[in-house]
């Protein structure tokens, strides 16, 4: 989405722009309200990129929390593109 951002932005595309824009705030947004590190590791795991992301002490997210954020419109969506 950033390229697609960027090549907009190159062609005055402003409209195409702000749409992308609102993707991205809406799936940050879905990981913020999930966790911010928590929800950050369930979508990069489920991109195929391995790890935790997060800070020790901080937990991840249960198997429920994790399913509902990956099932979530504007995550869905991310990860099918």
């Amino acid at each position: 989405w950033v390229t697609a951002m960027g090549r907009a932005g190159q062609a005055d595309n402003w409209q195409e722009v702000t749409k992308i824009q609102q993707k991205m705030n809406a799936v940050s947004k879905a990981m913020i309200d999930a966790s911010i590190f928590g929800g950050f590791t369930a979508i990069m795991n489920a991109k195929g990129i391995l790890g935790k992301f997060a800070p020790r002490p901080m937990s991840m997210l249960d198997n429920d929390k994790r399913q509902a954020l990956l099932e979530c419109d504007p995550v869905k969506s991310m990860l099918n593109e």
